[in-house]
């Protein structure tokens, strides 16, 4: 017996290959929406209290301001798997009330992204604060907000294994603004 002989084994382990992207799928006829969210975004006090003459507040209420869009998933994996890092795919807008894909693209990764807004961002608000009075004046947006399910199919480009897997994307964006004014109380 050889019981007492020892040889050394190399052993050579490289990584395995990832997962290649072969397409992404949304829910588009079921979404969560919610059109109606407003936040503060601006608040001034306008001392015209001693003026006599009137005096004019301009906003720019979408300066500054773009759409946020996040995917989400509660597979482990789901941002690991994929060989092609800074993979970028294409997800749907709303439109008129409806999800449509209309081209924009993001990178698939858990990190929040912005966007540019569709429309303008020069938008401006005025308001006119009259002789003598004192008024606190604040900026609310209203957000449109929607989160719809995907499905991302990918596939090992050797064994042909297909892995699916399933998350939701998150966005948000403004959709109007509304401009409060009142009578500041001394």
């Amino acid at each position: 017996s050889n019981e007492y002989e020892s040889k050394t084994i190399y052993v050579s382990i490289s990584p395995s290959d990832r997962y290649v992207f072969h397409h992404i799928t949304y829910s588009l006829d079921s979404f969560l929406y919610d059109g109606n969210q407003a936040e503060e975004k601006d608040r001034i006090t306008v001392f015209n209290g001693s003026q006599s003459v009137p005096h004019m507040y301009i906003f720019f209420p979408y300066q500054d301001e773009c759409r946020q869009v996040r995917f989400a998933s509660n597979d482990r994996e789901a941002f690991r798997l994929l060989e092609e890092s800074g993979l970028t795919v294409e997800i749907p807008s709303m439109v008129d009330g409806s999800l449509i894909m209309d081209g924009a693209q993001i990178k698939y990764t858990t990190e929040s992204q912005n966007l540019p807004l569709p429309f303008p961002d020069t938008e401006q608000k005025s308001v006119v604060i009259p002789p003598f009075a004192d008024r606190r004046i604040t900026l609310l947006l209203q957000y449109e907000w929607f989160e719809t399910e995907y499905t991302l199919y990918a596939v090992h480009p050797k064994t042909g294994e297909q892995r699916i897997i399933t998350g939701t994307l998150q966005s948000k964006m403004p959709k109007g603004c509304y401009v409060k004014s009142e009578p500041v109380n001394n």
